[in-house]
């Protein structure tokens, strides 16, 4: 029956061969040439034995050709029969509709009944209602978004919204996310599709970072990246694990991970310990006392050679013998003497006036607090007064108001 609807419809459209268009004939479009229309009526008449042998594919091809030189409600309605042939009732279904608007008053009555009748067939089948409002399906990824439609919010995605025929404007909000919106043009009875993919918001989430270190002076890199030297203030770092690096002048350098947090300071904090290691007391005191020692060793031996040398029963040839001796003996005495005494000195400049470490491998120790910028080294200008926050029911709403701020969280220190 279908079939026979459609063979009938096409043979309608075509006795008489191809009447000119609406808008050739009223002259708004301006005048097609005569060749052109030859040639569209010539393509329409190949398409129209097309279909009669049941080719409707190759059919579609001539008719489409014909209706880009010589655009007519006829060939439209034959377009669409070729494509309720091939089971394409959307396509079918906007190409009649097609024809009827552009044929009007020029499409015979019977003819436009026989459309009308296979329009409703195919609305039906299609699902879609003929009522005087359309719909409005909003799918956002990922759902869950507020949706506003022409400035009034109506729901949650997903959800289907009966919209008036015509131009709308969806917007659609999701915490965390870029607010997006779109014109989509709803038609009376059909389901316009807005499919959103939402694009989540970059936050810059940073923190700070203060380096300290004892003794001052040492050269602080941040990842490979030299700040300064030490004290050294990042006042903006992006939050999370960072490698920070000291180097002191004479060699010694520490590296410890660290991780800056969200809108906090990280403190790191360095001691590498004293200039002199407690070993060093200990080797200049046991030297002065070995020195000690030795000045009063050849000085007990210098007197004895010394006496012997005064004794009135030595003989000549013995003085003679240990006089150059005891001379060295009482030079090395006074030489390991002086050394002691110097020694001496140094062992209690160490004991009194040095700040000995246990060890000399540095120590790092690291800290945090939820303070961001200190305005005593970053001055800025700060009401008098905190901001009064909103009472309750003064919360703007629509589309473009802003999220509520977030709270500030403490961050435990340790």
């Amino acid at each position: 029956m279908v079939r026979t609807l459609c063979v009938a419809m096409v043979l309608a459209t075509t006795w008489g061969g191809l009447p000119a268009p609406a808008a050739a004939q009223s002259g708004s479009d301006g005048e097609v040439s005569d060749e052109a229309r030859d040639e569209a009526r010539s393509l329409y008449r190949r398409g129209r034995r097309l279909l009669e042998r049941n080719k409707p594919d190759e059919a579609l091809e001539e008719f489409a050709r014909a209706y880009a030189l010589y655009p007519h409600w006829a060939t439209s309605n034959s377009m669409g029969v070729c494509h309720d042939r091939l089971s394409r009732p959307s396509d079918a279904l906007r190409l009649y509709e097609q024809a009827l608007r552009e044929g009007g008053d020029e499409i015979p009555e019977r003819q436009r009944e026989e459309i009308a009748t296979r329009i409703s067939a195919l609305r039906i089948q299609l699902g879609i209602r003929d009522t005087a409002t359309g719909t409005v399906r909003v799918t956002t990824t990922p759902g869950g978004a507020r949706i506003w439609l022409d400035g009034s919010e109506v729901g949650v995605s997903p959800m289907d919204v009966d919209a008036d025929p015509g131009p709308h404007q969806i917007e659609v909000v999701l915490e965390g996310y870029s607010r997006s919106s779109l014109t989509i043009t709803v038609e009376r009875g059909q389901t316009a599709m807005a499919a959103v993919a939402l694009v989540e918001e970059r936050v810059d989430r940073n923190g700070r970072l203060v380096c300290t270190s004892d003794p001052v002076g040492a050269r602080v890199l941040v990842d490979g990246s030299e700040i300064g030297r030490t004290p050294a203030t990042l006042p903006v770092l992006s939050a999370g694990e960072h490698l920070v690096r000291f180097d002191l002048p004479d060699g010694r350098s520490l590296e410890e991970r660290v991780d800056v947090p969200v809108d906090g300071t990280a403190r790191v904090s360095v001691r590498f310990g004293g200039g002199v290691h407690q070993g060093w007391f200990w080797t200049v005191a046991g030297t002065a006392l070995a020195l000690g020692a030795g000045a009063a060793g050849t000085g007990a031996y210098g007197t004895l050679l010394w006496d012997e040398f005064n004794d009135s029963g030595t003989t000549r040839a013995r003085q003679e013998e240990i006089q150059p001796t005891g001379q060295d003996l009482m030079l090395t005495t006074d030489v390991l003497a002086g050394a002691a005494g110097a020694m001496a000195v140094a062992a209690l400049v160490l004991a009194f006036f040095t700040d000995f470490e246990g060890t000399t491998e540095p120590v790092a120790t690291v800290s945090f607090d939820g303070v961001a910028a200190d305005p005593a080294e970053f001055p800025i200008d700060l009401p008098d007064e905190p901001l009064a926050e909103p009472a309750d029911g003064d919360a703007p709403a629509g589309p473009d108001a802003e999220p509520a701020a977030e709270q500030p969280t403490e961050t435990a220190s340790r």
